[in-house]
């Protein structure tokens, strides 16, 4: 058995083609489950955490990205990776609804474009995922800096303030997918911080850690809720 050194282990946990397959499968079969009358409830209801494994992985990969080019290449290389895709979105739903008779302005086309609908205001509900991506990749400069000076405790207000806002205030689901995945990309950033310094032991405590983070407790009020 290969001896790790120091920082390898956080890089082998985290073989990207690896996770990201697992993640894929999660959220697949969490998706069979929601459109096959729910289908395996008890065992694929709780698979919505590969949405969070991705936000993982995509906040630990962006800091490599922060760190090795301009404020403006970075923001280039995200909405090049991201905004396409949602763009395409939008512009196939808008005329859909039309067809339902939704009357779209050009403000609607715009709250659309500009995710803007995400929070109710204009236009039609597009992604909240590719949403919160292209919100998080706008913060994702503040949000790296906070995480460098105050580490943990970035981490620990975030999961606070997630479980206080979902356990209180009655929100759209959508908005609860929102809400409950910010702690799992800020812990992503602060395991690339430590990347160098983790050894086997923390790394896996992170792990553990990230697995109970996000969905995992939005899970639990959601069992509680229904």
């Amino acid at each position: 058995m290969t001896k790790l050194g120091r920082g390898e282990p956080v890089a082998r946990m985290l073989d990207k083609q690896f996770l990201m397959g697992i993640a894929i499968t999660f959220v697949w079969l969490y998706h069979l489950r929601c459109t096959c009358h729910h289908l395996g409830d008890p065992l694929f209801k709780p698979l919505f955490i590969g949405v969070d494994i991705f936000l993982f992985l995509s906040a630990y990969g962006l800091c490599f990205s922060y760190n090795k080019n301009t404020l403006g290449q970075f923001y280039k290389n995200r909405i090049k990776r991201v905004y396409p895709l949602f763009a395409i979105m939008a512009i196939s739903y808008t005329p859909l609804k039309a067809v339902k008779g939704y009357d779209s302005s050009a403000w609607d086309w715009f709250c659309n474009l500009s995710t803007l609908s995400y929070y109710g205001l204009g236009g039609i509900y597009i992604s909240w995922y590719l949403s919160l991506q292209l919100l998080l990749y706008l913060l994702f400069p503040i949000l790296y800096k906070v995480s460098k000076k105050y580490a943990s405790y970035l981490l620990v207000l975030s999961l606070c303030c997630s479980i206080l806002l979902l356990a209180t205030i009655e929100w759209h689901w959508r908005y609860d997918c929102f809400i409950s995945r910010i702690p799992i990309f800020i812990l992503g950033i602060l395991f690339y911080l430590e990347r160098e310094s983790v050894n086997l032991r923390k790394a896996l405590g992170f792990s553990c850690l990230s697995s109970c983070l996000g969905g995992q407790f939005l899970w639990s009020l959601t069992l509680i809720s229904y």
